[in-house]
């Protein structure tokens, strides 16, 4: 408060260093790990500091790298998979869904500061090499991966459906990866404005692919973005497990 002279309440918190805090909606939230990881947590009050997540590859942000607009807070760092750079990392969503952590754009080295600066919550974002956003010439990819689906045996994947929340304009690329086995061998798809007009099905912004790599154990998928469009959840897949 402003009244005492001294801290009034102390609360002990589960990593050796903090480099940041906001608050936002009332709620403060604290950056703080090691040179191992760090977490994003939550003072709900009390004395009772509670971890939202925590991310192992990447070193924390620095305190002029955080913002928070409406339901989402954003900031800058760095990470190391699946490529070592700079990265904005968001948590939650402008719509109302369940948060979860996105990475919503890069550079080619760590960010030091960021400010969201139009009302579209998009991240105006500065590095060693200069100030940026999203929309410059299109260079900031960001990178969607899927959880990893553990088929448990051999595997044939027939189709899969994606859908995206708009058109591809001439410019707009996806790179559509699918990774089998731990990553060990992938098939990769680079879908642009005249690939996605050509696989839209029905009218409606929905890509189908039909992989011909066989699976052993499992799979994943992997979407870059060189533009500002979205995966719409969920996504389908047609399967069959072979001997």
């Amino acid at each position: 408060d402003t009244f005492d002279q001294s801290f009034f309440q102390r609360t002990e918190l589960p990593y050796p260093i903090v480099t940041a805090t906001d608050t936002h909606n009332g709620t403060p939230y604290i950056w703080g790990g090691d040179d191992e990881g760090y977490s994003l947590s939550a003072y709900t009050g009390s004395g009772q500091v509670q971890t939202l997540f925590h991310i192992d590859n990447g070193l924390p942000p620095l305190s002029g790298a955080v913002d928070a607009q409406q339901n989402r807070i954003l900031w800058g760092s760095t990470q190391d998979y699946p490529e070592s750079r700079g990265c904005v990392w968001s948590w939650g969503s402008k719509a109302d869904i369940a948060k979860g952590l996105q990475s919503l754009a890069w550079t080619d080295n760590q960010i030091s500061a960021l400010s969201i600066f139009d009302r579209k919550g998009n991240p105006m974002m500065s590095d060693t090499m200069g100030v940026y956003t999203p929309s410059e010439n299109g260079d900031y990819d960001s990178i969607w991966r899927s959880e990893i689906m553990d088929f448990g045996q051999a595997f044939n994947v027939n189709e899969v459906i994606i859908g995206l929340n708009r058109d591809l304009e001439p410019g707009d690329e996806l790179e559509v990866t699918f990774k089998y086995d731990n990553e060990s061998k992938e098939k990769k798809y680079l879908v642009d404005h005249t690939m996605f007009e050509q696989q839209m099905r029905e009218g409606n912004r929905i890509m189908k692919f039909e992989p011909p790599q066989q699976g052993v154990q499992n799979m994943l998928i992997e979407i870059r973005f060189k533009c500002d469009a979205s995966v719409v959840l969920p996504i389908k897949i047609t399967y069959q497990l072979t001997d």
